[in-house]
């Protein structure tokens, strides 16, 4: 779990941790100038992150077609992702036909 803190004004690195597909997530290290130290934030998942919740669902179910994916399917798999921290219920037919598609043609 990320720590919480405020964030600096800017971040001084940019760093990412591999996922098992040879993807990255993102990580963002900021340095506190009042508290002298630097934090690190993990960047969680949100429904706004279509094409890094594709990857991380290619990879969690590799074998899975996502055209043959109810909405609520692929809801219940979006939201069960280690990395997702938005709320279940922020998202809409056309968030998740974006993860659907982005799903399918990184797939291709």
């Amino acid at each position: 779990m990320p720590i919480q803190a405020e964030r600096a004004e800017r971040p001084l690195v940019m760093d990412a941790r591999e996922s098992g597909s040879g993807r990255f997530s993102v990580r963002e290290e900021c340095f506190d100038p009042a508290r002298q130290r630097g934090y690190i934030f993990l960047m969680h998942l949100t429904w706004k992150d279509h094409e890094e919740i594709a990857w991380a669902l290619m990879d969690k179910f590799p074998d899975q077609d996502p055209l043959k994916l109810s909405f609520p399917k692929l809801h219940k798999m979006v939201t069960e992702l280690e990395d997702f921290k938005d709320k279940p219920d922020g998202s809409n037919e056309k968030i998740l036909e974006n993860i659907q598609m982005t799903w399918y043609e990184e797939k291709k």
